[in-house]
């Protein structure tokens, strides 16, 4: 249920109102609802709420790099190179507006009032 609710967006508190004014899945940085049109809960907490979901972010960044090492030494090389480098530059900036968005949905799950 609440990893559902993160996947789609929804707030920590009713798990019916979206965070976002647009999909979590639509590929852009999004702006955020300045509360939830369900329980009116604030999603702007104070002002630099949101720094510590650069950790978050910087986690799911990790996590993606692990992928990418697992996938490319099991289906491509087995030598680590430049190609590996360059792939995975090229996913960290492709998946950041979809990180933004998810650390951004994980800190307010993680701090929920």
């Amino acid at each position: 249920m609440i990893l559902s609710n993160i996947l789609t967006g929804k707030c920590p508190k009713c798990g019916k109102g979206n965070v976002f004014q647009d999909s979590i899945l639509k590929y852009n940085l999004g702006k955020m609802n300045a509360e939830c049109s369900e329980c009116k809960l604030s999603f702007s907490k104070e002002p630099g709420f949101y720094w510590g979901a650069m950790f978050v972010s910087y986690g799911l960044a990790v996590i993606e790099i692990i992928l990418c090492y697992l996938f490319y030494i099991s289906f491509i090389n087995n030598q680590m190179g430049n190609n590996f480098l360059w792939m995975i530059v090229a996913v960290i900036l492709f998946l950041a507006p979809f990180n933004f968005k998810l650390s951004r949905i994980i800190w307010l799950y993680i701090f929920p009032k």
